[in-house]
């Protein structure tokens, strides 16, 4: 699939763009969390998935692609949530460079 093949009617998938952020825990002192900043409605599509061994522990991964209308501010420093899975972004593409699309790559289910 193109991004230019989607209709608004596909993105039918709620999801939030997360940021680690610092806040205050309940002893006045300094934690950091993950902290929504955007909730978006989004297209999610799974493309690869990949096993491999590392430090004698298998360890699973699945690409996602996920298209979304364009906003600014959207970086690899972010992760989206989407139901209670956890995608690290690892290209947002401003498709064509016309602020209409974005096209983010993901990866679940690997450690940032």
């Amino acid at each position: 699939m193109k991004c230019c093949d989607l209709t608004p009617g596909m993105l039918r998938h709620k999801i939030e763009i997360r940021e680690l952020q610092e806040v205050e825990d309940d002893y006045g002192g300094q934690v950091s969390t993950w902290v929504t900043v955007w909730t978006k409605k989004a297209f999610v599509k799974p493309v690869s998935g990949y096993e491999r061994l590392r430090s004698a522990q298998l360890q699973a991964s699945q690409t996602h692609v996920v298209y979304m209308r364009w906003f600014d501010g959207l970086t690899a420093k972010r992760q989206i949530k989407f139901g209670d899975r956890l995608f690290q972004i690892r290209f947002p593409k401003n498709v064509e460079e016309r602020n209409r699309w974005l096209e983010v790559t993901c990866d679940e289910g690997v450690a940032q």
